[in-house]
């Protein structure tokens, strides 16, 4: 989403990577944040998901394993 490329590409987030970046490689960097035509917004790819699909996430099935839990819908 557009708003969302906005805020990454903010002034004050591009520089705090940039820093980041510096200190993790000791180069210099720029960053530049582009928005891909024809990528599905958030909403769009989360509509296209099943309701079902949570249940594969490996953080739930970690939870049902320590837990002995099981999902009922």
């Amino acid at each position: 989403d557009q708003l969302q490329i906005e805020v990454l590409a903010s002034v004050n987030n591009r520089r705090q990577l940039e820093t980041l970046l510096k200190e993790a490689s000791g180069r210099d960097w720029s960053v530049k944040f582009v928005a891909k035509d024809g990528i599905p917004s958030r909403a769009a790819a989360d509509a296209a998901k099943p309701a079902e699909s949570f249940k594969d996430d490996p953080l739930i099935q970690e939870a049902i394993e320590l837990f002995n839990a099981q999902i009922k819908s």
